[in-house]
């Protein structure tokens, strides 16, 4: 496939181009518009003493209205996927996290969209603020400590919290034991 042109379409919270595609100098001429965007980080955070997996419920305007997920967020210019996980987990469930266990790196909808999330697995280890968002954002997050059986019997509607939970049941249990014993 070659890229013969690109163009602006829109900027705004998001930015919207049109790529110009040809498969073969034969073949015709294809145009896609495409989102760009921030990478995103996103953690699948156990709490030891909460017995319980951190989630986060939010209102999403793509769902029109509240979704329960993993804490996420963009990653700042300038900014590695860790250090910008460590600031979302400030920020939406106040608190800090042991290490950080890479997942896995995936595109959220790569038919139309260039951002990738980081998924990672951490442990909860002190609280360091209220979280719950950041309201100069306009978040308004709740935390709820979810229970291992619960969370992997739940229905889930949000993807990167689902690909977290299918990585969760081959490979938490042992994390989880570490940090219990």
């Amino acid at each position: 496939m070659i890229v013969l042109e690109t163009a602006d379409m829109y900027k705004g919270h998001l930015k919207v181009r049109q790529i110009t595609v040809q498969a073969t100098p034969d073949a015709p001429r294809q145009h896609f518009e495409v989102v760009t965007r921030h990478d995103a980080v996103a953690a699948l955070v156990f709490d030891p003493a909460a017995r319980g997996y951190l989630l986060v419920e939010q209102w999403r305007v793509g769902a029109q209205g509240p979704v329960l997920e993993l804490p996420a967020g963009l990653i700042d210019a300038g900014e590695t996927p860790e250090a910008a996980l460590r600031r979302e987990l400030r920020e939406e469930i106040g608190g800090e996290a042991g290490e950080l266990t890479p997942i896995a790196t995936f595109y959220t909808s790569p038919g139309f969209s260039t951002e990738q999330i980081h998924l990672f697995y951490a442990e909860f280890t002190e609280r360091s603020g209220v979280g719950g968002g950041r309201a100069e954002e306009g978040e308004a997050i709740s935390i709820r400590v979810v229970p291992a059986d619960e969370f992997f019997a739940m229905p889930l509607a949000d993807a990167k919290t689902l690909v977290a939970r299918e990585w969760a049941k081959g490979n938490a249990s042992e994390m989880i034991n570490r940090s219990l014993s």
